[in-house]
């Protein structure tokens, strides 16, 4: 039998055919995901502070180690700057998922000129040059001393200086002048007004302080305590450099100096880490016994079973790389990485190198490249919902306990590269940032079952 259409019904067919393919097609598909990027700037001062008092005077003599860090600082620092104002650097990249967008936010950092000053009896930063060139001019030639040096004032003064944003650099010996009051009392008092000082600060989440010591030769008067004078003719008198503010500016600047040769302090100590965004993620299918799945999202390990009885085992990467060497070596890491648990029993918990995971699985390149530190866990089967909680302790070593004085009256406390006082500075900070609320662990990873 023949079947003929007409025109008007071959029309009415394929009208019926076009709806019907495009309700197969799409009706109840899901909106396509989409991906929205924004990128954010921030500008950065940099305020360096030179402290003038009396007690400076020894570094500026000769061709000091003081003059040449100094002066080499300056220029690092002002390179950088300009590098940055050429090419702002990439800081922080926050991914956050929702079922059909997937925002991307970035933080791009440069720094813009820096301004140079002095601080003396006054606490008052005064202008000494208007770049890094004039600056190291004048450093290498010697600039005039003042009488003393208010230090809790000078700091005072050298954070409000960039309450918006910036960074301060303040170098000095940090020796504590305050005529009006006697050496015991004045030790007794230092830890309180520092603290004092950086209390309102220590409460912005994004402020930070990293603590330089380095050493010079130093010919000249020591003014001690008392108000006695001391005719010093040293190869390791102790100097400081206090870099404060934005953490991620502090952060970046450390990083470019750990880099410079010339760079190379005694001793180091940092405030402030503990509350940045920390990228964190597990290997699927690398170092794993056992059967689960992570949801990133919540931080939760989903459909966790042991397979014959054997412990599970899973690999988490992070990424310190903006931690500064002395947090990230690997003795420090771990002897500072701890667990606490809820509902499981955890075998054990290491760091382990990039080296000890290979072979990487190729569906694990992408993550294994992201992170610079990975831990391994191994726990035996949870009976049902536990909670995993790594976090690396903020133990970092304590030298300024035993580099400092209570009588710089004492030659040989100076000859041993002491400073009067600086235990009782440093433990001001730490006061500060210790009432701020903030968490005193370096970081903290908590994940758990669902």
């Amino acid at each position: 039998m023949d079947i003929k259409f007409s025109g008007l019904s071959m029309i009415k067919l394929f009208q019926y055919l076009t709806v019907t393919i495009f309700v197969l097609l799409f009706w109840g598909c899901p909106p396509p995901h989409v991906t929205k990027t924004s990128t954010s700037q921030k500008e950065i001062r940099i305020s360096f502070i030179l402290e003038n008092s009396g007690s400076m005077a020894g570094f500026m003599v000769g061709n000091s180690q003081f003059k040449e860090n100094i002066t080499n600082l300056a220029a690092s620092i002002d390179k950088f700057a300009r590098d940055t104002r050429a090419k702002p650097v990439l800081k922080e990249v926050q991914k956050k998922n929702t079922p059909d967008t997937t925002f991307i936010d970035s933080l791009v950092i440069f720094f813009s000129e820096q301004d140079y000053s002095y601080a003396g009896s006054s606490a008052v930063s005064n202008p000494i040059a208007s770049n890094a060139h004039e600056f190291n001019s004048k450093i290498k030639s010697g600039i005039a001393t003042e009488q003393t040096s208010p230090l809790d004032k000078i700091l005072h003064n050298a954070i409000q200086k960039n309450t918006t944003g910036g960074v301060s650099i303040l170098v000095s010996d940090f020796v504590f002048d305050d005529k009006s009051q006697d050496c015991g009392s004045l030790l007794s008092g230092i830890q309180g007004r520092i603290a004092t000082v950086f209390n309102e600060a220590a409460v912005d989440t994004n402020f930070a302080v990293f603590i330089y010591r380095f050493e010079s030769s130093f010919i000249g008067p020591y003014e001690t305590c008392n108000n006695s004078s001391l005719m010093r003719n040293s190869k390791n008198h102790p100097y400081f450099i206090w870099m404060m503010g934005d953490r991620a500016a502090l952060e970046l600047l450390n990083k470019r100096l750990e880099s410079e040769k010339d760079f190379c302090p005694s001793n180091v100590y940092f405030f402030g880490f503990g509350e940045s965004h920390l990228d964190v993620d597990l290997l699927m299918y690398t170092n794993k016994s056992g059967q689960w799945s992570f949801d990133k999202s919540t931080y939760s390990l989903l459909n966790v079973r042991s397979i014959n009885d054997q412990p599970l085992k899973f690999t988490i990467g992070i990424d310190l790389s903006h931690y500064p060497k002395g947090l990230t070596d690997s003795l420090f890491l771990s002897k500072n990485l701890n667990v606490e648990t809820s509902g499981i029993k955890v075998h054990s918990s290491k760091f382990v190198s990039k080296d000890y995971l290979k072979p990487i699985n190729p569906k694990d390149e992408k993550i294994f490249h992201r992170f610079t530190h990975f831990i391994e866990v191994i726990f035996n089967e949870p009976d049902g919902e536990f909670e995993l909680i790594l976090s690396l302790t903020n133990n970092q070593t304590r030298w300024f306990e035993n580099l400092s004085t209570d009588n710089d009256s004492n030659p040989a406390e100076l000859d041993s590269g002491k400073t009067f006082g600086i235990k009782q500075f440093i433990s001001g900070v730490e006061s500060a940032f210790n009432n701020s609320g903030k968490k005193k662990n370096l970081f903290q990873i908590n994940l758990r079952s669902e």
